[in-house]
């Protein structure tokens, strides 16, 4: 099953119409809407739980978190015209998309589901976001042609 996610998720990725990281707000959005109306987000809330006690599990979340956040990262060098061999810039910036979701979850979780897991996952993405938005415009690098 992870294999098929992150297959769907590059194929959507490769055919994105804009930029990678509103890509990804919209994909987090798309993605917890589904969670969210599957039984109410129950399964999902399991699944989340469950790699912090089942190290198998964590396991599959951790080769997950690789997938994501490399082939984001292979994006967002695409996006700008870097050199993700030499330029450690797209990765770090991956890593804070993954790692705002992750900790948005996470606090989803924390409450038992009971917060709204679309609002808080893409409070998330947009606050980082933000934060490439200032910073492409502090080092001055736009999106390659």
């Amino acid at each position: 099953a992870a294999t098929l996610h992150c297959e769907r998720f590059r194929a959507a990725l490769a055919s994105r119409p804009g930029d990678t990281v509103t890509f990804w707000k919209d994909w987090l959005h798309r993605a917890a809407r589904s969670e969210s109306s599957n039984d109410h987000g129950r399964s999902f809330l399991q699944f989340v739980v469950s790699g912090q006690s089942d190290p198998k599990v964590a396991g599959v979340k951790a080769e997950i978190a690789h997938d994501y956040i490399y082939d984001l990262a292979d994006a967002i060098a695409l996006d700008f015209g870097l050199d993700l061999e030499t330029d450690r810039r797209p990765v770090l910036i991956a890593n804070m998309l993954w790692g705002g979701n992750s900790d948005a979850v996470f606090r989803w979780s924390g409450s038992g589901g009971k917060i709204d897991l679309v609002n808080v996952v893409v409070t998330a993405a947009e606050e980082v976001a933000g934060i490439v938005r200032n910073y492409q415009e502090f080092v001055g690098f736009r999106r390659s042609p």
